[in-house]
């Protein structure tokens, strides 16, 4: 069965002190700078709540043959201790474009540091152009993915989970509408429904690394 359907930053020298191993001096940002650091690239493994994102981004991440950071972008939403808005509410298109700058200035300074970093989130359809845009203006180069196993078996996984994870019916209904609402000749999805999350992290990271899922070229270049 295929599962996969095409569709100045200042650092300040540090002294010698109790804390600092003898004869520390820090790693001057201008040594950065002029070090020979191949630019990594950046991943967005996005879907409803409860499609398994974040386990797939950590399993990609830990597994990866180069340095790779997994940032779950849903920390960037619970930061916000007041004045949050649900992000799927018309209320809250400043704080998503706010949160969706943080997002990528993250991600910039990871792969300018020759990482490769794995972004995952409920990061739908609607904010693929400004990730495209901002990845490009970036220099970044950009892939992009939706996890989306079938609504029956989303909502199972939903209910199973714990902490203070979403697990309302109805929102989660309603992304899951959303992220059906594609082109699926552009952006592709994988359906992990009958995938274990092995299966599903080596699906993705195929995909990632054959170049089929890249949205910008990393030089500025928006991919068709």
């Amino acid at each position: 069965m295929n599962h996969l359907k095409s569709h100045k930053v200042g650092v300040s020298r540090c002294r010698n002190s109790s804390s600092q191993p003898p004869g520390y001096r820090g790693w001057p940002v201008s040594t950065v700078r002029h070090m020979s650091i191949q630019r990594g690239s950046v991943l967005v493994i996005a879907g409803p709540p409860a499609a398994g994102k974040t386990t797939i981004a950590a399993r990609i991440a830990a597994t990866a043959e180069v340095p790779t950071v997994h940032v779950p972008t849903d920390a960037l939403h619970t930061w916000i201790k007041a004045g949050f808005v649900l992000p799927f509410l018309p209320e809250g298109v400043h704080q998503n474009a706010v949160i969706q700058n943080v997002m990528l200035n993250v991600a910039r300074a990871y792969a300018e540091g020759g990482y490769d970093v794995i972004l995952d989130g409920v990061l739908g359809p609607w904010a693929v152009d400004g990730l495209r845009d901002g990845a490009a203006d970036a220099g970044l180069s950009l892939s992009y993915i939706i996890v989306r196993p079938s609504l029956p078996v989303l909502l199972a996984r939903a209910q199973a989970r714990e902490g203070r994870h979403l697990r309302e019916i109805e929102p989660i209904v309603g992304l899951d509408r959303a992220f059906g609402a594609i082109d699926e000749s552009v952006l592709t999805v994988l359906d992990t429904s009958d995938l274990s999350i092995d299966d599903s992290a080596h699906s993705v990271m195929k995909a990632w690394r054959d170049g089929s899922l890249q949205l910008t070229s990393g030089d500025g270049n928006r991919e068709a």
